[in-house]
Formats: C-alpha cells, sequence, structure tokens
C-alpha cells in the first residue's frame, strides 16, 4: 500500500511539475496550451476506441490522457523568433523547431531523474509519447527516423492527435481545414504508410466526441 501511494505521489509531482513548465510556455504562446489539451483529448479518444479492440496496458487511456499534454515540453526551449513566427520557417529554422523533441526527452529525464522514478512501471509511456509523436511508420519522421513497430503504439496515437489538431486549426501559416479535409488528409497519410490506420480510423469513426472536442465543449462529451 505505502508503495502504491509513493507512486502516486511521485507521478503527480512529475506530472504538476511539467504542467507548469508547460503553462509557462503558454504565456509566450497562448494557442499552444489549447492545442496540448485538445491532444490530450483527443488521445484518450483514440486510446479508449482501440482498447475495446485489442488488449492494452491496465489505465493505458488515462495514462496517455495524462502524459499527451506534455508531448512538446521541448517547446519551452525553442526562441520565440521561431516559435511565434508569422510565415513559414526557413529550412535552418525547421531544424531548430524539430530540436524541441530532443530537447524535451533530455528535460524530462532530468525530472525523472530528480524524483527517483527511473523505475516506474508507467513512465516509459511518457517517453514514448515525447520521443515518438514526429515518427512516422515508414521512416520519415523525426528524430530518429524509426519504422513500423518501432514507433510505440503511444507515439503513433499521438502523432494522429497532433496533426488532426494541428489540421483543423489556424496557424500564421495556414488557415483551419475543415473537418472533412482533415479527414480525408489523415486517411491518405494512413494509406501512405506514415500513420497507423487503426488509429485514424479510431479518431474518425467517434464523430460526436471528436467535434465536441474540435469545438472546445470536450466536459460534454461522453467518456467512455
Amino acid at each position: 500500500m505505502l508503495r502504491i501511494s509513493t507512486h502516486f505521489r511521485g507521478m503527480a509531482t512529475l506530472h504538476g511539475s511539467l504542467r507548469l513548465v508547460l503553462e509557462m510556455a503558454g504565456l509566450r504562446d497562448r494557442e499552444t496550451g489549447t492545442h496540448l489539451e485538445r491532444v490530450s483529448l483527443y488521445s484518450r479518444l483514440i486510446a479508449q476506441e482501440l482498447e475495446t479492440k485489442q488488449p492494452l496496458p491496465p489505465d493505458f487511456s488515462e495514462n496517455l490522457h495524462r502524459f499527451a499534454a506534455l508531448h512538446d515540453v521541448g517547446k519551452v526551449g525553442i526562441p520565440d523568433r521561431i516559435l511565434l513566427k508569422c510565415g513559414s520557417l526557413t529550412r535552418e529554422e525547421r531544424l531548430v523547431m524539430e530540436s524541441h523533441v530532443r530537447i524535451g526527452m533530455a528535460l524530462i529525464e532530468r525530472v525523472i531523474a530528480a524524483m527517483e522514478l527511473e523505475e516506474d512501471a508507467t513512465i516509459d509511456l511518457l517517453r514514448q509519447v515525447v520521443a515518438h509523436h514526429h515518427e512516422r511508420l515508414d521512416g520519415s519522421g523525426y528524430p530518429a527516423g524509426l519504422r513500423g513497430t518501432e514507433v510505440s503504439l503511444a507515439g503513433r496515437v499521438v502523432a494522429v492527435a497532433d496533426i488532426f489538431d494541428a489540421l483543423t486549426q489556424a496557424r500564421p501559416y495556414k488557415p483551419a481545414f475543415t473537418e472533412s479535409h482533415a479527414m480525408q488528409m489523415l486517411r491518405s497519410m494512413a494509406q501512405a504508410g506514415k500513420l497507423d490506420g487503426d488509429c485514424v480510423e479510431a479518431l474518425l469513426r467517434n464523430d460526436q466526441e471528436r467535434r465536441a472536442i474540435l469545438r472546445g465543449l470536450a466536459e460534454e462529451a461522453p467518456h467512455r
């Protein structure tokens, strides 16, 4: 019982510390904060659907919901001139932006070590979310160019959630795409072998819940 209590206190402290970092980042870019919340909710929706089709670890969807909001934690290390730039990034700026994954990986490892959570059974899920959310199944992603099952399920789920939210929200360099356009693009990426097709369909078949999140009414969406 003491070990379980210590686990939950440790995970709560870890999550709280990283959320504080993200809130500080949100002071620089308000949209970053709302993006993280939506990605977290989309990720849980996908995971809950997957749980009805295949055996997954206990509490996978809730743990993923907690950790998915931390996927872009490394962006705290990206200069404002790049993070907040209106317009397309240059090749050099794009490389700097892509470094947010490695920055995030280093940051969470420092926090994990400081809190002595290296042996926690659920901590690898956080590592996978941060390290894999920009990997693609065909090896075209970053930072490691992983392929197929080298990309964790957590990374595959968050990748779909992240891309869908990016497509359906306005950015300085593009307008918001319609849901139907975003859905078509996701399915095209799955057919091209970049995204996990099961994760894509898990998100797209849940119209009511997905649209509630998209419209900022996630609290009204039923949770399974």
